[in-house]
């Protein structure tokens, strides 16, 4: 997953040329002429051949290119044993951090507030769970809504396949004696046999979201505290392909990576959650995302051949570390699984900017001549 520190750089850097790019686009738009600057014929250049790579889809050898894309589909198929819940990451946000209000002793109340606001999708302050409303003086307070515990990791494993957060005491980076909030797990074949090397977790220190083993040990005690506000969110089994929205860039971003999406929410780098677009296969033919710093824009594709061209001109590199974003509902000749429906691609040449649709009215909407948008066609293959 990339840092939200280079997500942040990522989110404003390339704004001066995509600027003046908008700028040259509405002033044409107008009927008048745009002054002719260096920095705009670069992002013309750019933009002209992102248009011209759209269609060197069909050059390369066939049978290589599905070969290829079968053996990825194979070694990086998700992990099926994955599960973890898919709370509003503005919500959590809004509970806020020990660090950043200051309340340092409150790990306990700003964990069950976490937890509760996972399960109501509206922010909680921690300070409703301290001891008669003084967390000041009563800090890592009462137990409200929080009250059945237990020693088994098991149990957290079935608490999150029943859709609810539980709250785990452990030891290590923050403090001797700390609680972190598991929101899912991962790798995990046996219940009984899951450790914190399975826990996906956020730390109310400093909202981190971690492997629980990354940061810390189980403390002594070893005490788990479950939800008894009978609330529950859906759990996804890490298919779910979500979409987010930049302010400042006018770009969408997808990823099926549950924490990319909560991290960049919650980043303050100008991104706004849109939740799930449509949901993706664990395995079939992989799709990847590349990234151009200099237009501080994104590029999905599912053919190797076009990802190579983009990544042999200057600014494309691959993201993600170079492994698959999200996986087609297809098979590696372009069929597609059974059930699966259209995600449809789009161009924008003034924005230089490509979109994602599943919805086919905002497929044709967009195609409309006062949108801009040109339609490309079946991009990728979702399951629902």
């Amino acid at each position: 997953m990339v840092s939200k520190a280079a997500l942040a750089v990522r989110a404003r850097k390339g704004l001066a040329p995509r600027i003046a790019g908008l700028l040259a686009a509405a002033a044409l738009s107008a009927g008048a002429l745009a002054p002719a600057t260096a920095l705009a014929a670069q992002e013309a250049q750019v933009v002209g051949d992102l248009a011209a790579f759209n269609v060197l889809t069909d050059s390369a050898a066939p049978i290589a290119r599905a070969d290829a894309q079968e053996a990825a589909s194979d070694a990086l198929a998700l992990d099926t044993g994955t599960l973890l819940l898919c709370y509003d990451p503005a919500a959590v946000a809004g509970v806020g951090t020990q660090v950043s209000t200051g309340h340092t002793s409150c790990c306990l109340a700003f964990c069950q507030a976490i937890g509760d606001s996972m399960l109501t999708g509206s922010a909680i302050s921690h300070t409703e769970y301290a001891y008669y409303g003084d967390c000041a003086s009563n800090p890592c307070a009462s137990y409200d809504g929080w009250e059945d515990d237990t020693t088994d990791l098991a149990d957290v494993i079935f608490e999150i396949d029943a859709g609810r957060p539980a709250v785990v005491h452990v030891a290590g980076y923050a403090s001797s004696s700390h609680w972190v909030v598991a929101y899912g797990y991962q790798g995990v074949a046996d219940p009984d046999e899951a450790t914190l090397d399975n826990l996906l977790v956020i730390d109310p220190w400093d909202g981190a979201l971690l492997v629980a083993s990354d940061r810390y040990s189980r403390h002594g005690d070893g005490v788990i505290r479950l939800s008894t506000s009978g609330g529950s969110v859906t759990p996804s089994n890490g298919l779910g392909v979500y979409r987010l929205y930049n302010e400042v860039t006018s770009e969408h971003l997808y990823t099926a990576d549950f924490n990319e999406y909560a991290s960049l929410v919650v980043s303050g780098a100008d991104w706004r959650g849109e939740g799930t677009c449509w949901t993706g296969a664990k395995d079939g033919v992989a799709v990847y995302r590349l990234y151009n710093s200099g237009l501080g824009l994104h590029h999905y594709t599912s053919d190797l051949y076009e990802m190579e061209v983009l990544v042999g001109q200057e600014g494309w590199v691959p993201d993600n570390d170079g492994l698959p974003i999200f996986y087609s509902a297809e098979d590696a000749w372009g069929n597609a699984a059974e059930g699966a429906s259209t995600v449809y691609r789009l161009y924008n040449p003034a924005l230089g900017q490509h979109h994602l649709t599943r919805d086919e009215n905002e497929y044709a909407t967009l195609a409309l001549e006062q949108y801009g948008w040109n339609q490309e066609g079946k991009a990728f293959y979702a399951l629902g």
